[in-house]
């Protein structure tokens, strides 16, 4: 049935709902895999757009990683035009937001994602791994400071 809909050429998958909310962030939000899949598999899919409102600019990736949907992360991830770093009117990014939902596995698809800058501070000045070390989440920690030491983490940081 969504296929149908998809496949329709007076359809706007980035339409806005009312309250600013894409298809994309709302299956991504509420881990619907399949969805994100058939909008991903969009050409014209804009993986960046941010909802506005009450999330304050946060993207269907940063959804999918607060809610800790590591599937749909990667499918997001997957989109070579999407911007991993894309942050919220608070400076937060997936990464961030990742953190703060303490999914490693979600910290995982992100960190392993060369794109991904592990380093970015949101307007308190906390990286996602101060966030993460403040939250409690010691596994969390280790992934990122790991991730910090690979030489070819380093070398695409100071590109």
């Amino acid at each position: 049935m969504l296929q149908a809909l998809l496949d329709r050429p007076d359809i706007d998958v980035n339409a806005r709902n009312d309250q600013g909310a894409t298809a994309a962030c709302f299956a991504s939000a509420n881990g619907h895999r399949q969805i994100v899949k058939l909008l991903v598999d969009r050409p014209d899919l804009d993986p960046n757009i941010a909802l506005n409102g009450g999330d304050q600019g946060c993207t269907a990736l940063s959804l999918a990683a607060q809610n800790n949907n590591p599937r749909v992360v990667q499918l997001l991830l997957g989109r070579r035009d999407l911007d991993p770093n894309r942050a919220t009117a608070n400076g937060c990014t997936p990464l961030h937001a990742a953190c703060h939902g303490g999914s490693e596995e979600v910290v995982r698809r992100l960190v392993s994602d060369g794109r991904v800058a592990l380093e970015r501070r949101d307007r308190r000045g906390e990286r996602p791994v101060d966030l993460a070390r403040r939250r409690g989440h010691d596994g969390i920690v280790e992934i990122i400071e790991e991730a910090l030491k690979s030489p070819l983490r380093r070398r695409s940081n100071s590109l």
